[in-house]
């Protein structure tokens, strides 16, 4: 695998635990499953985080992305970090990788881990059920330990059994195992229209108690109450596509 690692600052920090917020950039699933680039990005605007390290990996897919000026970029994976009452490290990148998931998430866990890291928190979207729009997002999670799920049930969390959970965003959960490190998986069912402000703040809920640290979510607030027309408009269409012979088919 080629990597090319850019560090710009070494900051001391006392066992940051990293928060990954990484999402597709598939044009045909961005929109469904994009929550983990928005928390990640809510909590670096919020929070106001400093960039420190980034990494260039061929695990990304093989495109760039053209700004409004015309000027190319290619893939990065990017770590922030943020000194208070509990230090913090967050991962993001411009799009998942789509190769090599196993190689790079041994690298961005190695790095942290060099950090002082000993906890890790993926965040995401599952994959198996679609809820209403109008539904209340609820938070689901796994673990690496039992100590782990014990934690996150004190939290409300629902806990993923007897399942499946894809792609790097879990996949880095199951490797920070195997590097001696507690991890944690938050998710929710995708279903809210994006953004998805209702959702970022149940994670962002769940995530800031475990973590000991406070962050201003009113403008999720205030973007949700602008999506409830959207939201109720989506239902109309839904409602429509249900025409009466069609209830007949569905309970004869």
């Amino acid at each position: 695998m080629w990597t090319k690692w850019e560090v710009y600052e070494t900051p001391q920090l006392s066992d940051p635990p990293l928060i990954i917020g990484v999402s597709t950039s598939n044009p045909n699933y961005a929109l469904l499953y994009s929550h983990a680039n928005e928390l990640a990005k809510f909590m670096i605007d919020k929070m106001s985080f400093k960039l420190f390290a980034r990494v260039y990996s061929d695990a990304f897919p093989s495109e760039v992305k053209i700004g409004a000026d015309g000027v190319s970029a290619v893939p990065t994976g990017d770590f922030y970090y943020l000194k208070g009452r509990q230090d913090l490290l967050v991962f993001t990148s411009t799009s998942s990788p789509n190769t090599q998931n196993y190689e790079l998430a041994e690298e961005i866990l190695n790095f942290a881990k060099s950090m002082g890291t000993n906890e890790v928190y993926s965040i995401g979207a599952r994959f198996l059920e679609t809820p209403s729009p109008k539904d209340v997002p609820e938070v689901l999670g796994f673990a690496t330990h039992q100590e782990g799920v014990r934690r996150l049930r004190k939290k409300d969390v629902k806990i993923m059994k007897d399942e499946p959970s894809l792609y790097f965003s879990s996949l880095v959960i199951g490797m920070a195992k195997l590097q001696a490190m507690q991890g944690y998986r938050l998710a929710v069912n995708h279903g809210e229209p994006r953004p998805h402000p209702r959702a970022v703040k149940a994670i962002l809920k769940v995530l800031s108690s475990m973590l000991n640290f406070k962050i201003d979510v009113s403008s999720l607030d205030k973007k949700a109450e602008e999506m409830k027309e959207i939201i109720g408009d989506i239902m109309k269409t839904e409602e429509q596509q249900v025409t009466p012979a069609d209830d007949k088919e569905i309970y004869r």
